[in-house]
């Protein structure tokens, strides 16, 4: 039984798919099927059942994967508990980036600067990803995961954008009813600035009319610049993005507030880079709370 075989198959048993797995540590899928046939033979039961070109996981399968999951996630702790036995501050980071890209990415940029033999792999979007892969994630949601910590980075109040032409660009603050038959300038509807806009809307009784849905907050600030409609956004990181033709109102009948958090999971082994990194986040987004 070799420790491969053993990551290969406890890929496999997460994803029922071996073509994901052999994607994953980029070899063919025939090596990750031949892995994990010699695995069976060592063992003398089928851990997946197969039909055509699907694998399911088996009540074998399942009894191994529970046995070898956290040993190893114990190995991989230890690995990089041996790489930290050192002053350097080096290694990789994983990182999830869901809100506050724009300081985040400038935070990993100075960081580099500081500790350049630190190699971050960034993401922007968890769906399909496994938590366990993070070191550190940024997000603004509560995280079902029951070992997840956090620390507050940053809590800042909603406000609407206008263009300088609107007929709201005259005013210094509106209420979210007034909002009601404005046309919206949306995030795409697994943001969260496109569920605050939702579910605050909801909560006075109508559904916002949502003209654009954007991926790209730089073109959901542009499209509010050209007057295709209004927008929520949060203060403290985008509202020195906007260009002279876009207008910032306050909300005067609700107080609407985006907290921003990082979190980490305490079952994880963090390496001294990513301690060294978070630290660094939460010391930076504080000083620029104060600075703002």
């Amino acid at each position: 039984m070799e420790l491969l075989q053993l990551r290969y198959f406890a890929d496999a048993a997460k994803t029922e798919n071996f073509s994901h797995t052999a994607n994953k540590h980029l070899v063919p899928p025939s090596t990750v099927s031949q892995a994990i046939k010699k695995l069976e033979t060592e063992l003398g039961v089928s851990l997946f059942e197969r039909n055509g070109n699907k694998v399911i996981l088996n009540e074998n399968g399942a009894i191994l994967h529970r046995g070898i999951e956290n040993a190893l996630r114990d190995l991989d702790d230890a690995i990089l508990a041996l790489k930290d036995n050192t002053k350097d501050i080096t290694g990789d980071i994983c990182l999830c980036i869901l809100t506050n890209r724009r300081l985040v990415t400038e935070c990993i940029s100075d960081f580099k600067k500081i500790y350049p033999n630190v190699n971050f792999s960034l993401y922007h979007d968890h769906y399909g990803v496994d938590y366990n892969k993070f070191d550190l994630w940024i997000d603004d949601r509560t995280l079902d995961i029951n070992d997840a910590e956090k620390e507050l980075l940053v809590s800042e109040n909603i406000y609407v954008a206008v263009s300088k032409d609107h007929p709201l660009a005259k005013k210094k603050s509106v209420t979210m009813r007034e909002l009601s038959t404005e046309r919206f300038i949306s995030m795409t509807s697994n943001r969260s600035l496109h569920k605050i806009l939702v579910s605050e809307c909801r909560q006075l009784g109508f559904e916002p009319k949502i003209a654009i849905q954007c991926d790209d907050p730089y073109y959901v600030r542009m499209y509010v610049s050209m007057n295709y409609g209004i927008t929520l956004f949060p203060e403290f990181s985008w509202r020195k993005m906007f260009t002279e033709d876009a207008a910032i109102l306050e909300i005067q009948d609700r107080k609407i507030k985006r907290d921003t958090y990082v979190y980490w999971r305490a079952s994880k082994y963090l390496s001294n880079a990513s301690k060294a990194f978070r630290s660094y986040l939460i010391e930076q987004f504080a000083y620029e709370t104060r600075r703002n």
